[in-house]
């Protein structure tokens, strides 16, 4: 039976081959919106699930990429030949930093020189340093209607087990914005008979964002058949009060859901 991570590898693969193919179309129709979208969900995806493995640096790394390409897909930054050249060569080099979790000196060296380069080509003096895991939500643009989802997910059992993390899904959740999460402990047992490798914890999660539905789903793309999960839709008027004041609050005050998300 496959596991989990080995899923998470072939998956990762797949996308890459995507965006290979979608990059060479772009070489032909820069401006096609629609593989410019395809190409970032590709890595938004791998940055996305890479946390949810063990992958950190690979996340950092291709968190990178997002931005830029999210960029791209706002018209702010145009595809051209040089830039679709160093997005190929990264994808290779994507490729072969799924067999460990952690980066080598050597792996640190060449992914600095592909941001290195990658920035060279976007003229920016920006350049940001392939270690730094800070994950920025993105700025939106404030002119977008936000939409309030109401989430549910319960972890399968062995999920520990298989070396799932769950941190960086909310930290995955609350990148799209405002977040507040309620941790569900009542299927703990007593101590004698706790298990520390089952996961017996689920959680809700009432976030307000303005991403669409898809990107939210993507969040839970390689657990969906496993975990049980629900994601809906929902009015701001059907939030609790204390949900809304939370939400409402200034994120400085909240060191609760600032130091959970750090």
């Amino acid at each position: 039976m496959i596991g989990p991570v080995d899923t998470f590898k072939t998956e990762v693969l797949e996308h890459l081959a995507s965006l290979e193919a979608v990059l060479l179309e772009l070489e032909i129709t820069p401006k096609n919106q629609e593989l410019i979208n395809t190409a970032f969900r590709s890595i938004h995806t791998i940055k996305g699930a890479g946390g949810m493995f063990g992958y950190h640096q690979l996340t950092s790394f291709t968190h990178h990429l997002e931005t830029v390409l999210d960029q791209i897909r706002k018209g702010e930054l145009s595809f051209n030949s040089d830039l679709i050249g160093v997005f190929l060569d990264v994808g290779d080099f994507i490729a072969g930093l799924l067999e460990d979790t952690d980066f080598s000196e050597a792996q640190i060296t060449a992914s600095q020189i592909h941001l290195d380069k990658l920035y060279d080509k976007i003229n920016s003096n920006d350049r940001p340093k392939v270690l730094d895991q800070s994950i920025n939500t993105l700025e939106k643009n404030d002119s977008l209607s936000q939409s309030c989802f109401q989430i549910s997910f319960k972890p399968d059992l062995n999920s520990f087990k298989s070396g799932l993390d769950i941190a960086p899904i909310l930290r995955e959740l609350h990148s799209f914005g405002p977040c507040y999460v309620e941790t569900d402990i009542s299927r703990l047992t007593e101590f004698e008979q706790f298990e520390p490798e089952e996961c017996v914890l689920s959680w809700k999660v009432i976030l307000i964002t303005h991403e669409p539905l898809p990107s939210i789903e993507d969040t839970f793309m390689f657990v969906a058949d496993d975990w049980q999960i629900s994601i809906e839709a929902i009015s701001s008027d059907e939030l609790p009060n204390e949900t809304q004041n939370t939400l409402c609050r200034n994120p400085s005050e909240n060191s609760y859901r600032d130091n959970l998300f750090k």
